[in-house]
């Protein structure tokens, strides 16, 4: 005899005997309570549940949902709900944006002095026999290039996403295409002046311009 009812319930704990020997009580439970961070996934039509563990980008909207944060967002500790991200991005003031910003307007005033002096040279004949139309081509990637410093340096935005992902693809594939317009043209002129004196075909500078143009427009 281990308890006896009258009117009530009364039970001596000591006086039974588990299964295997144990002295603790077993839980009879069909499930047990989830922990924090963790749903409930219904076992078939049983009222029993299993507990699942919520993603770590999501958070516990009900006893059975998880739920993506967003962008921008993180779930807490305890899975409750979730917080901003603090937005990390190099300052202006900061050596990581000084030193290249400092290289790149030095380039900046460079590129635009050999600008400056091709075009008051333009018409002599080491520049036009050098190509015009290629070197303006070739500079004004070189340029770009260069303010590309800025683009990557500045706060992240859609406009400056946009920017820097066109600008430099852009202004490589100028410089590249300048300089293989320019050196196959160099190459064709001479290779064509040891056979014949035909002049060949596409060395125009309309022609260059077009071939570089069409290179630049593919990338």
């Amino acid at each position: 005899v281990v308890g006896k009812w009258f009117n009530s319930l009364d039970i001596r704990t000591e006086e039974l005997v588990w299964a295997r020997g144990t002295k603790d009580i077993p839980i009879s439970a069909c499930s047990l309570p989830c922990e924090p961070g963790m749903i409930k996934k219904q076992q078939g039509d049983t009222c029993c549940w299993v507990c699942d563990q919520c993603e770590v980008y999501e958070y516990v909207y009900d006893e059975y949902t998880c739920m993506d944060c967003g962008p921008g967002k993180w779930p807490h500790e305890d899975k409750r709900g979730c917080y901003q991200l603090p937005i990390n991005h190099i300052r202006w003031d900061s050596a990581f944006a000084i030193v290249p910003a400092v290289i790149s307007c030095l380039g900046i005033v460079a590129t635009l002095a050999v600008a400056c002096l091709l075009f008051h040279h333009r018409d002599t004949p080491v520049v036009r026999a050098s190509g015009r139309e290629l070197t303006i081509i070739l500079l004004a990637g070189v340029l770009v290039c260069y303010l590309n410093t800025f683009l990557l340096l500045a706060t992240p935005t859609t406009v400056t996403c946009i920017l820097q992902r066109f600008g430099v693809g852009v202004s490589f594939s100028a410089v590249y295409g300048a300089l293989l317009t320019k050196t196959n043209r160099i190459a064709r002129i001479f290779d064509s002046a040891s056979r014949s004196a035909v002049r060949p075909r596409y060395i125009s500078p309309a022609s260059q311009v077009c071939i570089a143009a069409a290179m630049i427009a593919l990338q």
